[in-house]
């Protein structure tokens, strides 16, 4: 029994490893982490998704607490976020609706999320009928 459970913490631990190896640095201005966690907070989540988004509503939530003790708005936040949360990012801001004034800065935001992100596979040519 004792032997299980080292097993498993070992495991976990090599888990945690693997996931904190492929985190990245989104760096984002006070203002995009505030935007950022508005649209995250505006976006709908079904169920059976909220264990997969709930981690990046708590580090958006985490990073704007950094911005807002840092009392200096051109200072980058850094948020460490995994391939998964930065493609949930990116589809909150390409699902979302907001008012045209804001578009410059999503913009700016999605170029730096899409910087971290690996290049889309080419989509596969499906030919009808064969």
């Amino acid at each position: 029994m004792k032997n299980l459970f080292v097993v498993m913490c070992c495991s976990l631990l090599v888990l945690f490893g693997l996931s904190l190896a492929q985190e990245k640095e989104l760096l984002f201005t006070p203002n995009e982490v505030e935007s950022m966690l508005f649209l995250y907070n505006q976006a709908p989540v079904k169920g059976d998704q909220v264990e997969i988004v709930a981690p990046v509503g708590a580090k958006l939530r985490k990073g704007l607490e950094v911005a807002r003790a840092q009392n200096d708005s051109t200072k980058l936040v850094k948020l460490m976020m995994n391939p998964t949360e930065l493609q949930i990012c990116l589809n909150i801001l390409n699902l979302s609706t907001f008012e045209a004034r804001y578009a410059e800065l999503v913009l700016g935001m999605k170029k730096k999320i899409e910087k971290l992100l690996p290049p889309p596979e080419p989509a596969s040519i499906v030919i009808p009928g064969k």
